[in-house]
């Protein structure tokens, strides 16, 4: 897996083109467009089965975490 450029609009039809993004099969990383910090990252899982926020996060959604937490080791090395 490799950073790709995500080259789509966001918002309101302002090309946001250049936005690194890390993308698996469940999960997906990219660079937010007003970050609050120089190296934020947004990591999301594709599929959110009901998880959407860590407080909702049950049983089933263990293997998702895992990669949420992968991923974001990877996009931090």
């Amino acid at each position: 897996m490799g950073f790709e450029l995500l080259s789509s609009s966001w918002g309101k039809g302002e090309d946001k083109a250049g936005v690194e993004v890390q993308s698996g099969i469940e999960v997906l990383a990219f660079r937010d467009i007003n970050p609050p910090a120089p190296r934020h990252i947004i990591i999301i899982p594709k599929m959110k089965d009901g998880l959407t926020r860590l407080s909702k996060a049950e049983k089933k959604h263990i293997g998702i975490l895992g990669q949420l937490l992968y991923t974001a080791k990877l996009v931090a090395s």
